[in-house]
């Protein structure tokens, strides 16, 4: 059974990360992190893919800390509003960039990737 915040997580990240893609400017560095964040959700949710629950916990929290708005630097103050949470989904992907490249070539080895922006 999935937890209330893996359901707000299914819920809202793909509208989170289409308004952000929506944006006229988005530095190629965001691209990239938000690219990870992708791979997050994909990875969390996948399945097919067995994913420790430890892992997986961690994954859904930083994905929830992504969404809300309301987080130690609010997502509507201006440049800086999404400082927090990119900062924290970085130190997520060198946490579990091991375990990303395993997923993404077990999922190259599956077919195509869970498409989040739909």
């Amino acid at each position: 059974m999935a937890s209330s915040r893996e359901q707000f997580v299914r819920n809202h990240f793909k509208g989170k990360v289409n308004a952000l893609l929506a944006q006229a400017y988005l530095p190629d560095h965001v691209r990239r992190l938000l690219d990870y964040v992708k791979t997050f959700y994909q990875m969390a949710f996948d399945p097919a893919y067995k994913l420790p629950r430890a892992t997986k916990a961690l994954i859904v929290f930083v994905l929830f800390y992504f969404i809300m708005p309301f987080d130690l630097i609010p997502d509507m103050v201006p440049v800086s509003g999404l400082l927090d949470d990119f900062v924290v989904s970085a130190y997520l992907f060198k946490k579990l960039a091991e375990q990303i490249e395993r997923y993404r070539a077990w999922r190259r080895s599956q077919g195509p990737l869970i498409d989040v922006e739909d």
